[in-house]
Order: C-alpha cells, then structure tokens, then sequence
C-alpha cells in the first residue's frame, strides 16, 4: 500500500556534517524540524512497532501513561506530533516507521478502535499528526539510538530503563560515538560513554553504568583488535613460523633468544636471567665457535588499543637502553642487540598473516 506525506530531509551534508557527540547529534536533529509543521498520517500508513526493530526500549509500554494520554488526547487533542522515518519494501510501498512516540500511538490506536470515541481529523479519518523524516535520515542504527536515548530521557514519560539505556549505550560504543575503541587510550571511551548517560539519566545508578560501559569498551576493543592477545603458546608460535633466526647461527652471527615478554618489570628481569644462562652455557661449550653472539628480545604488550600499545612498546624500548648503556659502561657491550615486538596494532595485519615482527 502506498502512502502519500511530505518527508523532511536531512540537514547533515558534506559540508554540513552531524554533530560527532551523541547528545549534539540529536539536539540538530530536534532543530531540523522544530519549526515545520507536522504533517496528518492516516493510520494505515504508519508499521506496527512491534513488528519493527527499531524501538530503543523495544515495544514495552506503560499502562498508565497510555491512559494518561488517552485522556489528554480526548481533552486537548495530541499536543506532540509523532517523530517517523520514511521507508519502503521491495514493491515500493510507502510506510512510516516510528522512530519516537509509541506510547502516543497506542494511546491514537486504541482511542481510534474504541466504540464512541471521537477524535477530530482533517480527513475525518483515523490519523495521526507527526514529523516524517526522509528515508536513511539516520546513517546508521547506532544514530538513530542516540537520538531516541536523548528523546527518552526521565520527563514526563516512560523513560528507558537501565537495561534499555546501557544497550543502546552499547551500539553507540561499538560504532565509535565517543571514540574508535581500537585506537583511543583506555578509559577515554568509558569516560565520554559515562558522562552521556550520567547527563540524561542522573538517577541510574552509577556502578552499574561504569560496570557496564566497561564490559561494553573491553568487548568492542576486543571485536576490533588484530589478536585478543598473543599467549605464551601463540607468541612461541609466531616466532617458530618466522623466518627470523632465533637460536643458532644467522649469516655472521650467532643468535640467541630468551623468552617472550610482556613488560619492562618482571618479565624483563626474568629475560635479562635468561639470556646470561645462555651465554654462560655458550662460553662454556664453545657452540658459538669465532662467530658473534648476538642477543634478539622478543615482546608483546598485551594491551588493547593502539595508543596504548605504542606507549607500553616506547617503555620496553626505553628499558633496553637503559640496560645497553649500563652494560656499555662497565663492561664495553651492549647486551640486547634488537627488540622485536609481536604485531598486535590494527594496522599491523600483514605483518601478523605472514608472521613477521614489528
């Protein structure tokens, strides 16, 4: 079935583009149609919330504030329009799709289906006043919650519950509303993502947003690293599928390698232990024969976004100078010859797929 209504187009362009921030994204959006007039949709032409995925709180409604409605709408008329996307099936038929406003239309439906009501329309038919906005008005699902949160905060209304609000705050996580979760340090997604919520919703509790909003940042760091974290079992590995020479003669030199580690503290230290054992067992049977011993360090960080990544690979690196130009100093050597680092970076994909290192 087709259906006939003026749409209001996207204010968002190339050189107008939406607001990156959740909240300023749905307040343009609020502005882009403020001062228009809302336009009368017969009733048919509007889908069925509950056979769409496209309700933030689902199709849940309350009882009484249907009621409530029901007996303003009978008093006054509906005060707030409707807010509806158009779109079409396969055949080209034209529908709205409510974006905000399910109680209001239940509260139209029902009044509409009961015997004696009578609710002026323009047509004389059963209709309902609201703002229809073009088709892919929202550019992902992700825009569309955010702008739904912010619409449902606690007024005079049924709000989003705690579930409602940490899920959609979830998508917004995952689409990169507050940050790209691969690349932003750790806890500045948390920190704009709790903020968000805090700023709508005042009265939830705050443990369980932080709880959640860090469960939801870990999972989607997760979804977009290049590994979830080299073990011990994966770092041995990737170095055996190398071509790198770890242990044993390379061209002039004689190569040893000790474990893997995963920071400039213990790991190290234990590295550092690993590595004289060697060249004492070196020394001892002559393997190493006129050929120069060399030392090849191996580590991973373990951490989940590429910022971090870089701060704790400069820290490691850090730490080898250090132990180079002490032991330059007392003894005329360095000790660790190269630091290679197992790629873990989003950018670092090739280097991961061919078993190379960084």
């Amino acid at each position: 079935m087709a259906s006939q209504f003026t749409v209001i187009k996207s204010p968002f362009n190339p050189g107008n583009p939406a607001p990156e921030k959740p909240e300023d994204f749905a307040v343009a959006v609020l502005r882009s149609f403020q001062s228009r007039l809302p336009s009368f949709i017969p009733l048919e032409a509007f889908i069925d919330p509950k056979t769409t995925e496209s309700q933030v709180r689902g199709t849940t409604y309350s009882e009484k504030h249907v009621r409530d409605l029901k007996a303003s709408i009978r008093e006054t008329g509906l005060d707030s329009a409707i807010i509806a996307e158009e779109v079409s099936d396969d055949c080209g038929n034209v529908a709205a799709m409510i974006v905000e406003g399910n109680h209001r239309y239940k509260a139209m439906t029902e009044l509409f289906e009961e015997t004696g009501s009578t609710i002026p329309t323009n047509s004389g038919q059963p209709e309902i006043k609201a703002f229809v906005l073009e088709r892919n008005f929202f550019p992902t699902k992700a825009h569309r919650e955010a702008f739904q949160l912010y619409m449902n905060k606690p007024v005079l209304k049924k709000s989003c519950t705690p579930d409602e609000v940490i899920n959609a705050t979830g998508v917004l996580i995952e689409d990169g509303f507050f940050g790209d979760p691969a690349t932003e340090a750790e806890g500045v997604i948390e920190d704009a993502a709790k903020t968000f919520i805090k700023k709508l919703y005042p009265t939830m509790s705050r443990k369980q947003v932080a709880d959640a909003v860090v469960a939801r940042a870990n999972m989607s760091r997760n979804n977009r690293r290049l590994t979830n974290g080299f073990t011990a079992n994966d770092a041995r590995t990737h170095k055996a599928a190398s071509r790198v020479i770890f242990d044993g003669k390379d061209r002039g030199d004689y190569i040893i390698s000790p474990m893997v580690i995963s920071n400039d503290n213990a790991d190290f230290r234990k590295a550092l232990g690993e590595v004289v054992e060697k060249l004492a067992a070196l020394d001892a049977s002559g393997g190493a024969e006129q050929l120069n011993v060399k030392v090849r360090l191996v580590a991973k960080t373990n951490k989940a976004t590429d910022f971090d990544i870089d701060t704790y690979r400069s820290k490691i690196r850090a730490k080898v100078s250090d132990i180079n130009t002490y032991a330059t100093s007392e003894m005329g050597k360095i000790i660790i010859d190269e630091v290679l680092f197992l790629p873990e970076k989003t950018n670092e994909a090739k280097e991961y797929k061919r078993n190379r290192f960084i």
